[in-house]
């Protein structure tokens, strides 16, 4: 399998079957697209020129039975022919997908998943934190997700490389859907805006205001088919 020049020298990488095994509600995923719009953010982001996509992970055994892995991908993209499992219909925007099969088909230079871990109190297990962080991310996604759309304003799309900050708006592009995801979750803080997040911010090198408890853990490269 060739490797992408952008993947450093000795990263920590794992195949796609082993990434969706481990994977856990409140993971994050990072993406390098080589499309024109991937390209652009890319230009426009700050610190690091790798980054085009933020998403996260869900793993949720109430959804569909036809994914047996019942691990999901929740983002806002900009694809309006990907298919929802919350709605059961093609949808751009905020959408949920199954993670398995968007990182067999994921075509862009490459990605990584940095595993998120919570340090629980005493009488809670890691285990029911992440379940109710679940239930909070579904209540989330119907009453914010499943109406709104891909935000196309450039101004909006400037925000998310940390050039220009904008108001609150009902659509999402992908740093402020993940950044709203989780402080409804309860994995950070509510005074940062969720606009004035970056790409940047969900990197090894970013800054997320974790509550306490909460870690994030360093870069691990997916191996696809492209890397």
């Amino acid at each position: 399998m060739g490797q992408c020049a952008s993947v450093p020298a000795g990263a920590r990488r794992e195949e796609v079957a082993a990434v969706v095994r481990r994977a856990q509600t409140g993971d994050i995923v990072l993406m390098s697209g080589d499309q024109f719009v991937s390209r652009i953010i890319e230009f426009m982001t700050p610190v690091s020129k790798n980054w085009s996509h933020v998403a996260l992970v869900v793993r949720d055994p109430r959804y569909p039975a036809d994914d047996p892995d019942h691990v999901y991908l929740a983002e806002s993209d900009l694809d309006p022919n990907g298919f929802d499992i919350m709605t059961q219909a093609p949808k751009g925007g905020p959408q949920v997908t199954s993670l398995r099969h968007r990182l067999d088909n994921y075509r862009g230079n490459f990605l990584i998943t940095r595993r998120c871990t919570i340090r629980a109190a005493p009488g809670k297990t890691e285990a029911n934190i992440k379940a109710d962080m679940t239930a909070r991310f579904a209540s989330f996604f119907r009453q914010h997700g499943q109406s709104a759309k891909y935000d196309l304003n450039l101004w909006r799309l400037l925000a998310s490389s940390g050039r220009l900050n904008r108001n609150p708006s009902p659509d999402y592009i992908c740093t402020q859907f993940v950044a709203d995801a989780f402080q409804h979750m309860g994995l950070v803080d509510t005074v940062r805006q969720n606009e004035n997040y970056t790409l940047f911010d969900f990197t090894q090198g970013g800054q997320l205001y974790l509550l306490p408890g909460i870690t994030y853990g360093e870069h691990i490269y997916v191996q696809t088919n492209k890397t």
